[in-house]
């Protein structure tokens, strides 16, 4: 996205990769102007032997003053043989800027897990209470209608992995 004076570029994703699926996204903001504004938040639950990739580039050039740019990705693995490679870059050539980023890899909070089982909660409805709050923030972000699309699908890919598991 090339982005102008005072204008706003949103990139969105949550994605449930199972067996040897492969996902690679890859993300370009060039910010060329006062006040432009990036947001970029990606989520992903990766299991099986399936890869998923990251790629972010946020460029602020010099004319870019007061440009505001963030970037997460997060994702949790559900095996051993799952693998992610998350590589968010800022390259910022201005001064008076906000600009953030970061990327996080991990497997679910054995904590949060005992505590549900301390509750009586069985292990596959913890993980996937879990997973969905963990997705929730992307799934939710977008007003215009795509959310609940997005939590439908993110639901019916996390119902057939659970059934995978106990089957």
């Amino acid at each position: 996205a090339y982005l102008e004076a005072d204008s706003e570029f949103i990139s969105v994703s949550a994605g449930v990769l199972d067996a040897s699926a492969r996902r690679h996204l890859t993300v370009k903001a060039d910010h060329a102007g006062e006040r432009s504004k990036s947001r970029q938040i990606h989520k992903a639950i990766v299991s099986g032997s399936s890869v998923c990739e990251f790629d972010s580039q946020v460029f602020v050039q010099h004319t870019a003053t007061q440009a505001d740019s963030h970037q997460l990705s997060k994702h949790i693995l559900l095996s051993d043989d799952a693998r992610v490679y998350a590589n968010p870059r800022l390259k910022i050539e201005t001064d008076e800027v906000v600009c953030g980023h970061g990327a996080t890899v991990g497997s679910l909070d054995a904590d949060a897990l005992n505590y549900f089982a301390s509750r009586g909660i069985p292990r596959s409805e913890a993980k996937k209470t879990l997973i969905q709050a963990f997705l929730s923030e992307a799934a939710h972000y977008g007003s215009d209608g795509g959310s609940d699309r997005m939590q439908e699908r993110l639901t019916s890919a996390l119902t057939e992995i659970f059934t995978k598991e106990q089957g």
